[in-house]
């Protein structure tokens, strides 16, 4: 707008109120979402990036709901050191994922505590955003790939919608890694098999228990059993 005024009569600009930048915003958001919905009552977006914010987007959309999936810091580090290996030497010399490369010691191992540090205090931050908020679910991505229909009901009550054992039953299967892998365009993206053990023979135990301290607090409040890993590996 500065500059518009500058190459016209140069009267001056009034800026634009930080709340009303955030109304704007809100509103692209939701006509962007819900046209892509073909009708269906409940809609929602997906972004990793999200969490980072979690404090303003609670602001600007105070009725909707965010569901935060966390998964266990081996098999998360083993999974983004994969896929972005993967997605580099598919793609070329692409910075964004060039980066992922970098983590110390350019191994897995050194990958793993590197992420597991980043997450710890990003998730620490989400954690103490949200506090109590009844609009915010945490789950853990095991609750998806252990016990899968607990997890669906989980978030299909946390979203106030039709609970059946035979929606559950429905859902059951197209939710599966292998499932989901056979009909995406981009099956390099499921190449982890969606593993929940901790890293299993690939990763040290002293690198786990790295990991796991670097964790420990954010993980035993999200119900994460870390008395007996990686001893039990």
């Amino acid at each position: 707008m500065a500059i518009a005024d500058e190459r016209t009569g140069g009267q001056g600009v009034r800026p634009i109120s930080n709340q009303a930048v955030e109304r704007i915003f809100a509103c692209h958001v939701q006509v962007m979402t819900k046209n892509t919905t073909q009708g269906k009552p409940i809609f929602g977006l997906s972004d990793n990036a999200l969490g980072l914010s979690i404090g303003k987007f609670l602001r600007v959309f105070p009725t909707a709901k965010f569901i935060r999936i966390v998964r266990n810091p081996v098999d998360r580090g083993v999974s983004l050191w994969r896929y972005n290996h993967e997605v580099h030497k598919n793609t070329g010399n692409e910075v964004f994922f060039a980066k992922f490369m970098e983590a110390p010691a350019g191994t897995v191992e050194g990958g793993i505590l590197h992420y597991a540090a980043m997450d710890a205090e990003e998730l620490r931050n989400f954690i103490a955003a949200v506090g109590d908020n009844p609009n915010v679910l945490i789950i853990r991505y095991e609750d998806f790939s252990e016990t899968r229909v607990a997890g669906l009901k989980q978030v299909y009550e946390f979203l106030g919608t039709d609970t059946s054992p035979q929606l559950f039953a429905e859902l059951a299967h197209p939710g599966q890694i292998g499932t989901m892998t056979q009909v995406s365009k981009n099956r390099v993206f499921f190449g982890g098999g969606g593993r929940t053990d901790f890293g299993g023979n690939r990763i040290s135990p002293e690198i786990c228990r790295q990991a796991l301290e670097i964790m420990t607090d954010p993980m035993q409040r999200l119900g994460y059993d870390l008395s007996a890993l990686p001893e039990a590996r």
